[in-house]
């Protein structure tokens, strides 16, 4: 498996998605898990392999009076593409979790699913 090429996929599409505004704590390669029927469970993943990040970053937190604030890791994982040339995004972060699909049409990715799958 050529892990660069997902990477770079990856990179691409977070740029795409949220342009330089966000910063990515996590990101990796991941398959969906399945139920004991073999149905996908799309709430939880499998990760099957984590890219490296430039430098690691601690969680930091604010405080303001007796409030304490504490930011959210922004984790991004991909999908290995489909027969249908379809891959899928799992993304974490500012209290949201959600699931993007896209297909690729050529030289093009068209995004054709967002999906919020849990608020905390």
């Amino acid at each position: 498996m050529d892990y660069k090429f997902y990477e770079d996929l990856l990179d691409d599409v977070i740029a795409h998605i949220y342009s330089t505004k966000i910063t990515v704590d996590e990101k990796g390669l991941f398959e969906w898990n399945k139920k004991t029927d073999g149905t996908i469970l799309y709430r939880s993943i499998k990760k099957l392999h984590s890219f490296k990040l430039p430098k690691e970053k601690k969680i930091t937190s604010e405080s303001t009076g007796k409030v304490s604030y504490q930011t959210f890791k922004n984790s991004f994982y991909i999908s290995e593409i489909s027969s249908e040339n379809t891959f899928d995004i799992y993304s974490t972060g500012g209290g949201m979790t959600k699931r993007y699909s896209f297909k690729i049409n050529g030289s093009k990715i068209e995004k054709i699913l967002e999906k919020v799958i849990g608020i905390r």
